[in-house]
């Protein structure tokens, strides 16, 4: 960690580009979320979602649950309420986000099985260059 505080501290223009790219996947994030809510039917304005999911996103890093579970469902809920939402769209919007998160980490595995299968019967080390057959 220090290492890396050292190079970024060196190099304003390598900070600058990782902060970039960090508030683009965030905005990704509530983009993603936005899809989720309108696909729920939740009306709940872009802006908003703008200042609540990063935070309850935080929540998720904080080593108290695996995965942030219960910690999550909970941020959903208060930010929620926090907007005049019910509890019930909160926990929609969670158990929407967790299992798009499974499914699609279930999909991309099942897609990348076969390549790991094929590497491990021909006696070769799993590598980034091996998957990329």
């Amino acid at each position: 960690l220090l290492g890396t505080l050292r190079v970024y501290r060196k190099s304003g223009r390598l900070l600058l580009g990782a902060m970039a790219l960090s508030l683009v996947f965030q905005l990704i994030m509530v983009v993603i979320n936005l899809l989720y809510a309108r696909a729920l039917g939740i009306d709940v304005a872009f802006t908003t979602l703008l200042v609540i999911i990063p935070l309850i996103y935080l929540t998720e890093v904080i080593p108290l649950s695996i995965n942030g579970i219960g910690i999550r469902d909970s941020a959903f809920v208060i930010a929620f309420a926090g907007i005049g939402r019910p509890a019930e769209e909160a926990l929609s919007m969670s158990v929407m986000v967790i299992s798009m998160r499974y499914a699609i980490g279930f999909l991309c595995g099942s897609l990348m099985l076969p390549t790991l299968l094929q590497a491990r019967k021909q006696g070769e080390p799993v590598t980034t260059k091996s998957l990329n057959r």
